[in-house]
């Protein structure tokens, strides 16, 4: 946000974390548009609630992102919006889940530095560019976040 760009410096991004919908395979939902009237998840406060309020849903807020899981497991709700961060690990772990549409929002991830410490700014793009050079971050990626 341009609040935080007057405070910090940021780093080339790192990952695209785009807004995703996490539901159960046999829910019958293949995207935000087949949602209807169905109660959909989201952590409170986030862009995946704004996203899924955005798009029309009736959203249930949860203030953790545990229980927000909990509840599509159980069946509390039919589908969950969030960053795909959050919900790709967790689609990884749960063979009844499934990410049915992802929607690039442009929300990239990146490494806050103090404003003007640009050496140390150098210092993470260049790990950064090491990184994705070399299949780390891909790896790291596939551990981490299931993608």
């Amino acid at each position: 946000t341009d609040e935080r760009k007057a405070s910090m410096d940021f780093s080339k991004p790192y990952f695209n974390d785009e807004i995703g919908l996490l539901t159960t395979k046999d829910s019958g939902i293949t995207g935000f548009d087949s949602i209807g009237d169905t109660s959909v998840g989201a952590q409170q406060a986030t862009s995946g609630e704004k996203f899924a309020q955005e798009k029309g849903a009736t959203v249930q807020q949860f203030e953790d992102v545990e229980l927000m899981f909990q509840s599509l497991e159980t069946g509390g709700v039919k589908a969950v919006s969030g960053n795909i961060s959050t919900l790709g690990n967790r689609a990884e772990e749960n063979e009844n889940l499934e990410i049915v549409e992802t929607v690039d929002t442009g929300e990239n991830l990146g490494v806050a530095v103090k404003k003007g410490n640009t050496e140390l700014l150098d210092s993470v793009n260049q790990t950064l560019d090491r990184l994705n050079e070399d299949g780390t971050m891909d790896k790291m990626r596939e551990e981490w976040i299931g993608l």
